[in-house]
Order: C-alpha cells, then structure tokens, then sequence
C-alpha cells in the first residue's frame, strides 16, 4: 500500500519575493537518496530489494499522483529503502509541487520475527548511547529543544482540540455531516476482539491489554525438557510474558483505567491523535531559509494511516524521552555525586520542558477559543494509567530492560500513593503475579491459537 505525501509548502509564496538569482536552492529529498549503494552485493535484503522493484508498478503510482495533483510528473531516479519501505519521488515539470510515494517492502522471511519497532529503537539506542557523552548544552541547542518541542506539543494538542463520543478512526467525512467514525483502524493488525467503535476508554485499554497477553503467550517459545518446568523468571521472555499479565491484571482489576484522575474522561469525548507522532514522522527544515529564517521548522507530519480518536490517557513520554521511574529518580537526585545525576537532571529537565510546552499549548488553544477538556499537561504528570501504558508499550522493543520495566508496572500499578515501594515489596508482588499467571494459564486463561 502506497501512502503519498504532498509538499504545499512549495506553493507558499511570502510577502517580499527574491529576485529569481536570489532564490536559494532547494534540495529534493532525492538527492540525498542513495538506491542500492548502501546495500551489499548478495545481501538477502539486496535481492528482496531488487524482486520488489521489478515487480512494483511504477506507472500505476505514477498515474496516481498525476490524478491527485492535476498534472504530469516525472519520476526521479533515485529511491530510498530501508528494512519495512521503499519511497519514490515524483515533481512537476515546474518544480513547485511534489509527491513522495512510500511503499510497504514485503517482509523478509529472516527477519519476520523482528518487531515492527525493533529497528526505530535500535536506532535510537545508539542516538542514546552516543549522544550520553555530551555533557553541556550550549545555548544554541537549548533554543533549537525548546523551538522543536513548541512545534511537536502544539501539533498534538491542535488535533486533541478535534474530540468525538467514541472512539474510532474517520471512515469518511462530508461538509455536510463531518465525520463518520468507524472501526480503529489498528484494531485488526492488533487482534482486538472489537474493533469499534467503542464508546468508554476502559473498552480500549481492554481489547489491548488482552490482545498483547496473547500475543506474547502465541510468540512464546516452549521451554526446552531441562527447562520445562523451571523457566528462567528473569529471561526476557518470561518478563515479557509477565509484563503483559500485569498490565492485564492493572485493566481489568483495577480502578486505575476506570476513574478519574488516573482515567480522565472515560466515556468521553476523546481526541484526535496520530498515533505515532514521534520524531520519525515529522519533517523538518534542515537550514535558515528566506520563507521561514529557522532551521528545524516543522514542514509536514507523516504517516496518518494510524490516526484515530482515542482515550487521554494515550499521550505519554515518547521516544526520545528516556524511562526511568520517579522512584529511582529521587534516589539518584539527592545525591550529586551520584554517576547518573547529570544525566538524571537532563533527562528530568526535558520531561518538564515537554509538559510545560503542552500547557503553553493549551493556553494558546483557550486563549483561542478552543479549550482541550482535558489537559494533555494534567495526564502526563498525574495519570497512573497513562504511566502504565507508556511502559508497556516500550516491552519487547527495548531489549535488556524488561526487568525494569516490568518492575516499574509493579510500582505504578501497587504501590501507594505517595509512598516508595521497597524493592522486597516489588519482589513479592513479582512473586505473588508470577504464582497469579501460572493458575491462570493452568485453567486455559487465554488459550493459545
């Protein structure tokens, strides 16, 4: 499946016009493309590569396009391709508009078993790994943070200012009615036992919550005969396996996803979000240029095939922010010879610029007329179950950290409210939901299949 995206921004003109040997020039995204050269000769990804391209229908898409702007284009020569898409270029004879095309690659049976993440956090692993070694942010990158973070807050609250009774993707839309909301539109892919509309965020966080216990009980491989009945409880798939009956467990019995203020509005209305707004799906400036005078503008947002309406409790810290509980924060942050305290201090002093973006956002938005019913801010900094949904959505991405994570969905789902739990708390109820799971699947709690 193709998804096309538009560039208007080349449309925009500005109120004093450069004299035509005045305009800078404006780099295609092709031109930084490079093909195959990054590919190895005989590398099976190589001749996965070269089978799609053969066999792709380049003039179809090119009809396509020529549809959607009204004119003909031509195709550049160059393409871009990774692990899961490959995207084409397409411009006008005039150079004004353009289209990239990015098309799904057919999976590759080796690496069938990897996550749709796996790569993205990989990457940002290494982003990590060396961007750690940075000790001082000059003033220079403090006002580029706090520029991109304006953009990436103020993005996401503008579409939560969007609500609707139920939650669902926009099946159509007409000036006349608005838009009719229909089945999520990850329901399928993700196994949800109903696909929607549903009406309560409760609904939502339970069709995921038992949809990924199953999963990872059908990705589970049988224990070898030394092993079969005494699992390693610390491997990371039996603390994926575990991680995923907690927060079931935190779904279903808990008031957590249930009632305010950990559960805002849970029969709504709710808002419109992307769904993967993260830092792969926004496109940006790279330089200064006459129409804008900033680098790292936002120009467009990507990859809308997972929008939806959806509960509050959804927004959490992303990718880049980096996981690391409340708990063990306070620990490192009264002690500045701590290792991590630097790091820790960083870290905490992004998540505050990220929550005061929000409220700066959604001043503006009431300023405006336009007030969010919830606050995105309020959900970050107050919401259990949005903490909890955020950690389980980084189980089975971010290899070597299940434990923690794991661990932090004890504390967050157990613990008292404003007390800290003793680690021989969380080990007990480790025990306690370990003995809960096996009785569980013993009485064919989610048969396998």
């Amino acid at each position: 499946m193709a998804f096309l995206r538009h560039n208007s921004r080349l449309d925009k003109s500005t109120s004093v016009t450069p004299l035509p040997h005045e305009q800078p020039k404006k780099q295609r995204p092709s031109d930084r493309w490079n093909s195959y050269d990054d590919w190895k000769d005989n590398d099976p990804m190589r001749n996965r590569l070269e089978r799609f391209m053969s066999s792709i229908n380049k003039d179809a898409l090119k009809s396509h396009v020529e549809k959607l702007l009204h004119s003909p284009v031509r195709l550049a020569d160059r393409f871009s391709a990774g692990q899961y898409w490959c995207c084409f270029e397409f411009s006008t004879p005039d150079d004004r508009r353009l289209v990239i095309a990015r098309v799904r690659l057919p999976k590759h049976p080796e690496h069938e078993a990897k996550g749709d993440h796996e790569e993205e956090a990989e990457t940002y692993l290494v982003q990590c790994e060396s961007g750690q070694r940075k000790e001082v942010l000059t003033i220079e990158q403090i006002k580029t943070q706090e520029h991109i973070m304006s953009q990436w807050t103020m993005a996401q609250a503008e579409l939560a200012s969007f609500t609707f009774p139920t939650i669902g993707s926009i099946s159509e839309y007409s000036p006349e009615k608005g838009p009719t909301i229909g089945p999520i539109a990850t329901a399928s892919i993700n196994s949800f036992a109903d696909c929607g509309p549903l009406s309560s965020s409760w609904e939502y966080f339970r069709n995921i919550a038992d949809a990924r216990f199953k999963a990872t009980l059908q990705r589970s491989s049988p224990p070898s005969p030394s092993h079969s009945t005494n699992p390693d409880p610390e491997s990371p798939s039996e603390l994926n396996k575990l991680g995923h009956f907690i927060f079931r467990d935190l779904v279903h019995n808990s008031p957590l996803f249930r009632s305010p203020p950990s559960a805002p509005a849970i029969n709504g209305p709710f808002p419109f979000n992307h769904m993967d707004l993260g830092i792969q799906n926004i496109l940006v400036s790279t330089s200064p240029d006459f129409s804008s005078g900033s680098a790292y503008d936002f120009l467009a947002v990507i990859d809308w095939e997972m929008a939806q309406f959806a509960p509050w409790e959804v927004f959490y810290y992303p990718v880049p922010f980096p996981l690391l509980s409340s708990q063990q924060e306070s620990l490192i942050l009264r002690d500045e010879k701590h290792p991590e305290y630097d790091k820790t201090v960083k870290k905490q002093k992004a998540r505050d610029l990220y929550r005061q973006k929000f409220r700066e956002a959604e001043e503006k938005l009431e300023a405006e007329g336009r007030p969010l019913p919830v606050s995105i801010a309020g959900v970050l900094e107050g919401s259990e179950a949005s903490r909890c949904f955020g950690v389980v959505e980084k189980l089975g991405v971010f290899k070597g950290v299940e434990g923690e994570l794991v661990r932090e969905l004890v504390r967050l789902g157990y613990g008292e409210e404003g007390k800290e739990m003793r680690k021989g708390e969380v080990e007990g109820w480790l025990k306690v939901k370990r003995e809960e799971m096996e009785a569980f699947l013993k009485k064919g709690g989610m048969v396998k299949g």
